[in-house]
């Protein structure tokens, strides 16, 4: 080598491999994960000890005889529930607010408490785009001081060892409150009530950031009577509502009727709380809507079938403006992800007050170095 640095001709032992050419078309960086086994193939809760229920979200159940709780529990994804990436806000998948209720109302349902009292969203859950979501639904039991009321947590979480996030808090009861009465749907188009456009409602939508796909697009006619909003809303037909108390994209529909008279140029509101929820009657795919506004933040709705009778009905719903950029975060997660080496500037020895003896120093001689340099540079 010290030679070759003063350009002496030096022969290279000739390599035994002939350069290879590379393809001429840009890679693309691709994901190839293993896809989910879809829903209810070689998954049956009884081989493992567990009731089988027949929700979509929720397929597996378990008592515990000592603490009398019930646990319900299952799996959600794009691959398996597809319609769930319709429902969109800045570019960020959320489960809708509507599924936590359809959630509870199912465990209300097998543990004889069929009504839901109060329902707080803590957490949204966000979808992500490859990874499968598991879902825990836990209910207690119940204490004499609440009035035959159990409370009710739904948690989540995408791996095996990722802590359990905490999503929404609750009670549930076995009777609906007096205040909680379904609104006369019978005659319709409601009487002296104005017709308002909707063609271009869930475009405005888009541009506030509610980005709503088919599945979701259910609202169809609208009225307003002062306070009161009436709405007609269906599910796309290729929706399918089997196991569902109340659909998620049917119930979120109803919401879409208070965008008529919102500012859409105005924050992205989200469901935040409800209260005294009640179910009468299942496997809707089209309703009539009634929704009262109680004051700026609150709402009261009612869901009636086609012939007026009732569906479910909302006591009290409050929604909230919503921080898009924590939306955007709290869907970001690390596992599974590839990570890159990323090289951390260091200051040099002279820069500042920085000590010379910290660092290393390097010399680096090139062809016509004189050798009496050698010296002064080490």
């Amino acid at each position: 080598p010290t030679l070759h640095t003063h350009n002496t001709p030096t022969t290279w032992p000739t390599p035994t491999t002939q350069p290879t050419t590379l393809p001429t078309y840009a890679f693309q960086h691709q994901h190839y994960w293993l896809n989910d086994t879809p829903a209810g193939a070689g998954s049956d809760p009884t081989t493992l000890g567990l009731q089988h229920t027949n929700h979509p979200l929720l397929p597996a159940t378990i008592q515990h005889p000592d603490s009398h709780t019930t646990t319900f529990t299952g799996t959600l994804s794009l691959r398996t529930h597809p319609w769930l990436a319709d429902h969109a806000v800045t570019g960020t998948i959320l489960l809708p607010g509507t599924a936590y209720i359809d959630l509870a109302l199912h465990a209300g349902h097998h543990t004889n408490h069929p009504h839901l009292t109060e329902l707080t969203l803590q957490t949204p859950l966000t979808i992500p785009e490859h990874e499968t979501v598991q879902l825990h639904i836990a209910t207690g039991p119940e204490d004499p001081a609440t009035q035959d009321l159990i409370p009710v947590t739904i948690h989540s979480r995408q791996a095996d060892d990722e802590p359990w996030t905490l999503h929404a808090t609750g009670q549930l009861g076995t009777a609906a409150s007096e205040q909680t009465a379904s609104a006369d749907l019978t005659v319709w188009p409601p009487r002296g009530a104005e017709e308002m456009k909707v063609d271009a409602l869930y475009e405005a939508f888009a541009t506030r950031g509610n980005e709503y796909g088919p599945a979701f697009q259910g609202l169809t006619a609208a009225w307003r009577d002062g306070d009161n909003l009436y709405a007609e809303i269906e599910l796309d037909p290729d929706t399918d509502v089997t196991g569902y108390g109340i659909h998620p994209a049917l119930l979120d529909a109803a919401l879409h009727t208070l965008g008529i008279t919102e500012d859409i140029d105005g924050d992205v509101h989200l469901p935040f709380s409800w209260n005294d929820v009640a179910l009468h009657a299942t496997g809707a795919s089209a309703a009539r809507v009634h929704v009262t506004r109680l004051n700026d933040t609150t709402v009261n709705v009612a869901l009636a079938d086609l012939a007026g009778r009732p569906i479910a009905d909302v006591g009290g719903l409050v929604l909230r403006p919503v921080d898009t950029a924590q939306l955007a975060a709290a869907g970001t997660s690390t596992h599974n992800r590839l990570f890159a080496v990323e090289w951390t500037a260091t200051a040099l020895a002279g820069d500042g007050d920085t000590d010379a003896g910290d660092h290393q120093a390097w010399t680096i001689l090139t062809a016509g170095t004189p050798a009496t340099a050698v010296p002064e540079s080490i």
